[in-house]
């Protein structure tokens, strides 16, 4: 994944729109867990607080479930 930090775009939505996009095309596959928030943000070096805003989002439209323990898994295909 690759983030511009000078795009105009929020961190934020630029990671949940690459993560939809691979969700869509069926890169990541329904059921499938997303990387933890901690190691998205290491890889990224990033702040915990803008991948969680970012898997919030994804959760927001229903791409992403949250479960307790088990971290953010792929619903569905947007």
């Amino acid at each position: 994944m690759k983030i511009l930090l000078n795009s105009g775009t929020h961190l934020k939505n630029q990671i949940a729109e690459q993560l939809r996009s691979e969700i869509s095309s069926g890169k990541i596959s329904a059921g499938q867990q997303l990387p933890s928030v901690r190691s998205l943000a290491k890889d990224l070096k990033i702040s915990i607080i803008t991948t969680v805003k970012a898997y919030e989002l994804l959760e927001q439209d229903g791409s992403v479930t949250y479960i307790p323990e088990h971290g953010y898994i792929v619903t569905s295909r947007t």
